[in-house]
């Protein structure tokens, strides 16, 4: 049915999953980590009720990771929280571990995103 090309056939296949949940799926089944970062309570309940990992919830963050690297989301008692696609590398990550939003663009010097990992590159356990 194509209007620029009347009479040529084609094939049209639809997809079995958005994609969205197909790049859930593959953070999912990503097998290496380049990092963890340790989260509190209140960040790990966040993330159960479907927000992103912003930085006044991060505790910790271990390993040497660059930005877009997946990284395993921890609580306080090691347990995986999650896995997920981070927003910044390991050493602007320390810099606003603990911090409010609105402090990034003074703790870095740019302005970048609002949240270390965004839940849409978020897979929970």
């Amino acid at each position: 049915r194509g209007t620029k090309n009347p009479g040529v056939r084609y094939s049209l296949f639809k997809a079995r999953q958005t994609p969205q949940s197909a790049r859930k799926k593959w953070i999912a089944a990503h097998l290496r980590s380049a990092g963890e970062v340790i989260i509190d309570a209140g960040a790990v309940q966040a993330l159960q009720d479907g927000k992103s990992l912003l930085p006044v919830g991060v505790l910790e963050i271990h390993g040497t990771f660059m930005r877009g690297d997946l990284v395993l989301v921890k609580d306080q008692n090691q347990d995986l929280v999650a896995r997920g696609l981070v927003a910044y590398d390991h050493d602007q990550a320390i810099k606003i571990a603990g911090r409010q939003t609105e402090e990034i663009t003074h703790l870095l010097g740019f302005s970048g995103r609002e949240e270390i990992i965004h839940r849409d590159n978020l897979v929970l356990r």
